[in-house]
């Protein structure tokens, strides 16, 4: 079984006080990328390994999806 992607080397390499300096964009970023280190920080389903859209937790509203349209 494959531990939580937080228990990697890199995540623990990081401190505290350097992800609160973060944008929340630049943490966003940064957690991705440690979580998908494959696709390049790149989303995709754990099942199926297919590019996930929207990305994860985001919320999808009726005023959000008839934008991406």
């Amino acid at each position: 079984m494959a531990s939580h992607f937080l228990l990697s080397a890199k995540a623990r390499s990081l401190s505290i006080a350097t992800v609160l300096q973060m944008s929340d964009t630049k943490a966003e970023a940064v957690f991705a990328g440690i979580r998908w280190p494959a696709t390049d920080g790149k989303a995709v389903c754990p099942h199926c390994t297919c590019p996930t859209w929207p990305r994860p937790n985001t919320l999808v509203t009726k005023a959000t999806s008839n934008q991406a349209l």
